[in-house]
């Protein structure tokens, strides 16, 4: 029988840990508050709806799909060096928005700022991992739960930046992101000197080892889930309201499953570690789309219940994806990470868009219903993965 002390776990992290999700929460503060500033341009310089649009899409694709060039290359170079210039580069960029007043220049700074983000994930993913070989789920844990928490914070930050300051206060972006580049190297400096950190970071890559099979299994799970999760969260305060939710009340209920989304997330690392990782994905696949599609057919209490549910398996594997994309390339956990997170999420925003569409013709709940089925085609490819695994291990092609 297994014993699992999630807060146990989270003691024995290194704090290197959890400098590395500092960090993550930083670099999500410098990016996340733009849905806050879009109605600020539209009013000052006359943007459409189209316009604003496109200036999403590209901050979603600025960090997405160059993530395998970044990926790549922390697997070459310092990624402690990498994460400090990350922080120093986005929120110098970052920080132009409101002191510039052409439409195409703000595209192009939101384009270049992005780069940071890009380059970030795939470095402090693989450092996180590493940093906690005998706690490497909950070490990733770490790492996803401050991420999400730096989303949460950006809007708020940006609210109060814009009310003091106007668009100016974009500005304060600058002094922020260089002060914590220059906090994180010193810091780095102070923890990083073990020969046991050094080494991973800068032994070199095996020669051998690892399947792209496997590795596309995990990417292509990934993309399910993360299909499930855009298109759910995009729409749900909506399908409340048309529920009979007052704004208030949706905007709650939706706030209860991304707190119980990050619960799953913190959770999941520690029982990964002690009962193993497929376990964990398996079972949050199996249950996320009959939880969502429940959700969607039940009110009241029952409903919040099930959405309680929907979050906790929506944020148990996403730290899991993530070092199981690593484990099955060991030669480049750097490239193995942006692929998850780069190319893993792009579906995201698909998924919300055809959506969308669907709800146009048919409604919201017809629209959403389709959902369930969405993370059940997700765990074919777990399933996939797992005897893809297993094969390798048979095979001695994987440290065990």
């Amino acid at each position: 029988m297994v014993k699992l002390n999630v807060l146990s776990a989270y003691r024995e992290v290194p704090r290197l840990s959890y400098l590395i999700g500092l960090s993550h929460m930083l670099l999500e503060l410098h990016f996340n508050f733009l849905p806050v500033v879009y109605p600020v341009l539209i009013a000052t310089l006359g943007l459409s709806y189209g316009q604003v649009g496109t200036l999403a899409l590209i901050a979603s694709t600025s960090t997405t799909l160059i993530q395998p060039v970044f990926g790549a290359l922390s697997d070459r170079l310092s990624r402690r060096g990498m994460i400090v210039a990350s922080l120093a580069w986005i929120g110098s960029l970052m920080a132009l928005i409101g002191y510039t007043q052409n439409y195409w220049a703000i595209a192009l700074v939101i384009a270049l700022g992005g780069l940071g983000s890009a380059c970030f994930h795939p470095a402090a993913a693989a450092l996180a991992s590493t940093a906690a070989s005998a706690r490497r789920g909950t070490s990733m844990s770490v790492f996803s739960v401050t991420g999400s928490l730096g989303v949460a914070l950006s809007p708020l930050l940006m609210g109060l930046l814009l009310a003091r300051w106007g668009l100016r206060g974009t500005g304060a972006l600058a002094v922020l992101g260089l002060g914590s580049a220059a906090f994180l190297a010193w810091q780095f400096r102070e923890v990083g000197r073990s020969q046991r950190v050094v080494a991973a970071e800068t032994s070199p890559l095996p020669a051998t080892g690892g399947s792209l099979l496997a590795l596309a299994l995990v990417v292509l799970f990934v993309m399910a889930r993360s299909w499930f999760q855009g298109s759910f969260y995009a729409y749900l305060p909506s399908f409340l309201e048309s529920g009979g939710m007052s704004l208030e009340q949706a905007g709650a209920v939706f706030s209860i499953l991304l707190f119980a989304s990050s619960l799953g997330s913190l959770m999941g690392g520690p029982i990964a570690d002690s009962v193993g990782r497929l376990p964990v994905v398996l079972v949050s696949l199996a249950l996320l789309g009959p939880m969502g599609w429940l959700a969607l057919h039940t009110t009241g209490a029952l409903q919040i219940l099930l959405l309680v549910i929907t979050g906790i398996m929506l944020g148990a594997s996403i730290p899991i994806g993530l070092l199981m994309a690593q484990d099955t390339w060991p030669r480049g956990t750097g490239l193995a990470s942006s692929l998850a997170m780069g190319m893993g999420w792009l579906p995201s925003g698909i998924g919300a868009w055809a959506v969308g569409r669907m709800a146009d013709q048919n409604g919201l709940l017809a629209a959403m219903s389709t959902l369930g089925w969405v993370p059940l085609i997700g765990l074919v490819f777990a399933v996939g993965y797992g005897i893809s695994q297993r094969f390798a291990h048979e095979t001695n092609r994987f440290p065990s």
